[in-house]
């Protein structure tokens, strides 16, 4: 396994400024988000920086929510980075399922099964798997953005489409204050992990006692090793399923993501703290 970084995160940073940085300090693996179109210039850094590589394409996208015409224009987006993906030879590319808010689970798993099986066959023939990440994405969407947050809905995602090229980004810092197992997920879908995630979740007692779990505030994001998540455990679940891909940091953390220059700082504490497991 190797610990690299997310580049949606950084604000104030080019893109050759996130290379060269991540290259300083043994980052040897990056989610490039928002994959610009000049792969050129993407190809220039990788040559420059041979000891960074890219493990993983990243677009932010709901998929599902809008008319045929405004799903067909985000899909078109995802099939040009699994194009690029195969022309650098990136193997996944990490995205949301998505979720038409103002329709019930069962009623999104049609929409999905329709946007989604296209696209798996664009990737299973380019050799590009997708990996789903678990966000729940509440913040998006009052009602919850993306169906691929839960174990259950896993389940019934997964069976409407078996294909191997549809897989998942495991960050277990959403399972926290969802209160779900992160470690029987972990043990369940473990041939369906394809990137994790490294970020942890801080829940805070005494403002869930007074708001509820409906309420805002009473969870965060935090560094790797300053919330509640069992990383030895953790880890120990990636060795018994024979995970050794990389494990980019997600630095949400709000006391280490002002700006860059802290960003940086926090990125390099988890950094510290993961490299003793990989």
């Amino acid at each position: 396994m190797e610990i690299g970084v997310l580049t949606w995160m950084f604000k104030e940073s080019s893109l050759e400024d996130i290379f060269a940085w991540a290259s300083e300090n043994g980052l040897s693996s990056l989610q490039l988000d928002g994959c610009p179109e000049d792969l050129d210039r993407v190809k220039a850094l990788l040559d420059k920086y041979p000891d960074v590589e890219i493990h993983v394409l990243g677009r932010a996208q709901n998929y599902l929510v809008g008319d045929a015409s405004a799903r067909e224009k985000r899909a078109a987006l995802l099939r040009r980075d699994i194009e690029a993906a195969a022309e650098l030879g990136i193997g996944v590319v990490n995205v949301f399922a998505g979720r038409d808010p103002y329709k019930t689970v069962e009623e999104n798993l049609p929409i999905f099964a329709e946007v989604f099986t296209p696209l798996v066959e664009v990737a299973e023939r380019y050799g590009v798997r997708l990996a789903m990440e678990n966000c729940a994405q509440r913040n998006w969407w009052p009602a919850g953005g993306n169906l691929a947050s839960t174990v259950e809905n896993w389940r019934m995602l997964f069976e409407l489409i078996p294909s191997p090229y549809l897989g998942l980004t495991f960050d277990p810092s959403h399972f926290v204050w969802q209160g779900m197992d992160y470690l029987a997920a972990l043990r369940e879908f473990g041939e369906r992990v394809y990137y994790v995630h490294a970020k942890d979740t801080e829940v805070l007692q005494d403002q869930l006692a007074v708001k509820g779990i409906y309420g805002q505030g009473w969870w965060r994001y935090r560094l790797p090793g300053w919330g509640s998540i069992d990383w030895v455990g953790f880890f120990t679940g990636l060795m018994e399923i024979g995970y050794e891909g990389p494990v980019g940091i997600e630095a949400e953390d709000p006391l280490w993501s002002e700006n860059d220059a802290k960003l940086k700082q926090g990125i390099l504490k988890a950094r510290d703290f993961l490299v003793r497991f990989v």
